[in-house]
């Protein structure tokens, strides 16, 4: 599971480096689907990955302002610090994580209970997810996005 992380962080670290050349206020621009933007959606990726690790740690969830980490330099350095935090909760965590009961509650309010592994790959899931919605803009504004092959990135 841990290769699937680094997967994701190596994807996101890549669409930092993409960003680059575009400016804050491109990166900013509302767009169609997803969390409206691209720099809210690089935004909303480390966020939930940090509650959700918060959770199964039984810490408690600390909500971030997008408003904070507008800045392409920012957002990096604490995607940078969040990882490494992620990192070290995976090297270190028990088999009861995995099996720990995690409460998840969907915007419409309903409750379902779930287990610790259960958590761990919705976190995977739900990068790859929107880094989905990343490459379908980067398209639309008539760039490449950054490849979503887990095949060739040195990580086995």
């Amino acid at each position: 599971m841990k290769k699937l992380f680094e997967y994701n962080w190596q994807k996101r670290n890549e669409w930092f480096e993409w960003c680059k050349q575009f400016s804050e206020e491109e990166l900013l621009q509302e767009r169609s689907g997803g969390m409206k933007s691209i720099l809210r959606t690089l935004f909303h990726i480390v966020d939930v990955e940090q509650r959700w690790v918060s959770r199964l740690k039984s810490e408690e969830e600390i909500r971030y302002d997008f408003d904070n980490y507008k800045d392409l330099k920012k957002l990096r350095e604490w995607s940078d610090r969040e990882n490494e935090k992620v990192s070290e909760f995976i090297d270190s965590m028990s088999q009861d994580v995995l099996q720990k009961e995690v409460i998840f509650k969907t915007r419409s309010g309903k409750v379902i209970p779930c287990k610790g592994k259960e958590v761990l790959e919705h976190m995977i899931a739900h990068e790859i997810h929107h880094t989905g919605q990343l490459s379908i803009w980067a398209r639309e504004l008539g760039y490449e996005p950054v490849s979503a092959n887990l095949i060739g990135r040195g990580l086995y």
